[in-house]
């Protein structure tokens, strides 16, 4: 994989306890759940087993994978992430703020169905869809003159992208969607561990990749412009509230900074999707307070109570749910 011929020897961070130091093929810096289980099957991990392990347990090391190696200085990091919409995506999306997904089907209509719905996961997790990619849309054959024609093995590409277009509120699908080839080429690449984008020579099967990332690069830029941005919360102890910053933007289109302050009680009574009461919850307990409150992914924020308690996941429509109740029964919010 990746010009690798045998694993890396994967070693320990000399200057970050408990972190590994990814391996550095062509310049970019790789990690790969093979190099470090012993029984991946991959020739020189250690083994020639099967690597067998269960959803919450694949959850845990691809979280470990993505937070516990040195990465260093970045432009992009991409995570190749197995297809559907299980354990692994939804770990990944709540415990890395995600810039966006790009993701990938095939012409078959049985493929968008499990597209759409991965899709509207991300979009629920506050992940945009930054690029739709139809894999073995089409192939490049010599025409009657010599030259290259595309010819379709599966079907025009593009027959399915109507559906997927109502789960994409915020931009068209025909204008984030781009077809690669099959092609023996980019076969051969693949078994030779050699990509497309190392090779010296110049062949048309680059094109759709190179076009690829420049979109990539272009919607990321798109949606961190566009993004809204996630409410600042934070306890103060001096003030005995919960302090909520948020921007606020003007029918002028001018964004005012807000702030309102959150009853600690009402908080952690609050329920963590929508910020309405909770019918189940007990009286206030005096004295339990935020002792940690920190991000979750793009959606969400974890709080850890004074009394050991937690609450794993808060979203940020609970928090600016609560905003609204304080708003409806006090004065507007400050400015800030």
């Amino acid at each position: 994989v990746h010009g690798l011929t045998e694993n890396p020897a994967i070693r320990r961070s000399r200057e970050m306890e408990n972190m590994v130091v990814p391996p550095v093929v062509n310049g970019v810096k790789c990690m790969s759940f093979g190099w470090v289980n012993p029984n991946a099957g991959v020739p020189g991990a250690g083994g020639d087993e099967a690597a067998i392990i269960r959803g919450p347990v694949a959850s845990r090391v691809v979280q470990q994978l993505l937070l516990g190696t040195e990465w260093g200085a970045l432009d992009y990091l991409l995570l190749d992430l197995p297809p559907g919409t299980g354990d692994v995506q939804i770990t990944v999306a709540q415990h890395a703020a995600l810039a966006g997904a790009v993701v990938v089907s095939t012409p078959s209509k049985l493929a968008h169905v499990d597209v759409l719905k991965g899709v509207h996961m991300f979009e629920h997790m506050k992940v945009p869809t930054l690029a739709v990619v139809e894999n073995l849309a089409f192939m490049l054959v010599p025409g009657p003159d010599g030259s290259l024609i595309r010819t379709h093995p599966f079907g025009a590409p593009g027959r399915h992208l109507e559906d997927l277009g109502k789960a994409l509120p915020s931009c068209s699908p025909q204008d984030i969607s781009l077809q690669l080839p099959l092609s023996e080429v980019i076969g051969d690449a693949n078994e030779s561990g050699i990509p497309l984008c190392a090779s010296p020579s110049v062949c048309p099967e680059m094109q759709p990749y190179e076009a690829l990332a420049d979109l990539v690069i272009k919607r990321t830029h798109q949606e961190a412009h566009a993004a809204q941005t996630a409410p600042d919360v934070r306890w103060s102890a001096k003030r005995n509230a919960v302090v909520v910053r948020w921007l606020e933007r003007t029918p002028e289109g001018e964004d005012l900074g807000r702030e309102a302050l959150v009853p600690a009680d009402d908080l952690f009574q609050a329920d963590p999707y929508d910020g309405s009461p909770r019918e189940d919850s007990s009286p206030p307990t005096a004295g339990i307070l935020p002792h940690t409150i920190e991000p979750r992914g793009n959606f969400a924020l974890r709080i850890v109570w004074s009394d050991g308690t937690e609450t794993p996941f808060f979203t940020h429509n609970a928090v600016m749910g609560l905003v609204r109740r304080q708003r409806a029964s006090s004065p507007s919010p400050s400015s800030m």
